[in-house]
């Protein structure tokens, strides 16, 4: 039991615990959840996919190397079965991807994925386990993911978990980033652009205090739309033609 990874510090912004959240004497240790009063286990974690990623191969692909092809071999299965869709312009299964998140009891509050995506890439994600509810809610609408693969956006939908999880839940996340050093200088995602320009109005009328800072590609740019963005929630928030 003690061998399950840590979650990081961004991952953990955006999990919630469904009822009470325990946290081991060590920051870095991983959460544990109380179900129904049983206590589990739970976090978050991402690998790579060696055959596609060509950057460097985390830890967690080396303390687990069975598992990481067991999952990648799982994603192409989905590839040949044919996975439904929530997208508007459903398209075929793309390449495999180059990372998979690994989640384990958690819940995850309405978040957008870090990042960029890779052109012509989508997320994919499957429930496994013994558990009920739990159910992936993308832009308001429920999906029973449980052993049933769901493609979507996780860059333009916004996503979240239902709150009604019972049992022991595992989720896997597939998603094809566009690395940094693929980048543009200066590109950034469009929440990132709009928190900018709030950012710049707001700094306009109270000319006396420091421009706000935020850190690109993280929730703090969802936080600044939320609080400066008058005509919308952050949780409706789509890209602007």
């Amino acid at each position: 039991k003690d061998m399950w990874p840590i979650t990081s510090d961004a991952r953990s912004r955006v999990i919630k615990s469904p009822v009470a959240a325990l946290f081991k004497a060590s920051p870095a240790s991983s959460v544990l959840s109380q179900f129904q009063g049983h206590l589990f286990q739970c976090g978050s974690f991402t690998i790579v996919n060696p055959k596609t990623f060509e950057g460097r191969i985390p830890l967690v692909n080396k303390q687990f190397p069975e598992l990481v092809d067991t999952i990648f071999e799982l994603e192409k299965y989905h590839s040949s079965e044919g996975v439904r869709s929530c997208l508007n312009d459903i398209s075929e299964y793309g390449n495999i991807s180059t990372h998979c998140t690994v989640s384990r009891n958690v819940e995850f509050t309405p978040h957008f994925q870090n990042g960029k995506k890779q052109e012509r890439t989508f997320s994919t994600i499957v429930g496994l386990g013994d558990y009920t509810g739990g159910d992936f809610v993308v832009e308001g609408k429920s999906y029973n993911v449980r052993y049933d693969a769901l493609q979507f956006d996780g860059w333009r939908q916004i996503h979240s978990t239902a709150s009604d999880t019972l049992g022991e839940k595992f989720s896997l996340t597939w998603f094809t980033p566009e690395m940094r050093e693929d980048q543009p200088n200066g590109d950034t995602c469009f929440e990132d652009r709009q928190a900018k320009a709030l950012v710049e109005s707001h700094s306009r009328a109270l000319l006396s205090y420091a421009p706000l800072k935020f850190r690109r590609n993280s929730t703090d740019a969802l936080v600044i739309n939320e609080i400066l963005e008058i005509e919308c929630c952050t949780y409706e928030l789509t890209q602007r033609t």
